[in-house]
């Protein structure tokens, strides 16, 4: 019996076919951890980020007292100046700041009111220059102490010049 053998041919095994199975999952394993140090961040910055101050609702008044008293020189005369000051907050914060900065904040306007001239100060336009550099002075000297400006307004309670 003649068999045709004929010759069989064998299959070189070939390597197993790699899936992208792997890759996929490497991938998504690297979006989540992506994702999740990016919720980290986001959720820790907004927990610890600039803290608001509690503010009241009804306006807090600090009267700096006595009145402050200055002599400054015009061109006929030396003049006198009294003024009434009051800050005006609404952060408790800020009036315990100014509080404790009394001396700083009182320093800074003689110097300020000490360097006016009788001419400025009779407009009123003149006076309410003056107010607000006055409340710039006195919000730098807050600004030191609380962080902020913390004082939102300056009024003069009363005003005197001789």
């Amino acid at each position: 019996m003649a068999v045709d053998a004929a010759p069989q041919e064998t299959v070189a095994d070939a390597p197993p076919k790699r899936g992208r199975k792997p890759l996929l999952l490497i991938a998504a394993a690297a979006i989540v951890v992506v994702l999740a140090g990016g919720g980290y961040l986001f959720f820790a910055h907004r927990s610890h980020g600039p803290v608001k101050p509690e503010l009241s609702k009804t306006a807090e008044y600090y009267a700096l007292d006595p009145s402050i008293v200055v002599n400054f020189n015009d061109a006929s005369a030396i003049r006198f100046l009294q003024v009434g000051v009051s800050l005006m907050t609404h952060d408790p914060k800020a009036i315990d700041a100014a509080k404790a900065a009394d001396p700083a904040i009182r320093n800074a306007l003689l110097l300020l009111f000490s360097s006016q001239t009788y001419a400025t100060l009779s407009s009123a336009q003149g006076k309410l220059k003056l107010q607000q550099e006055a409340l710039q002075k006195v919000q730098d000297v807050v600004q030191q102490s609380l962080g902020r400006p913390g004082i939102e307004a300056v009024y003069f309670t009363s005003f005197v010049m001789q």
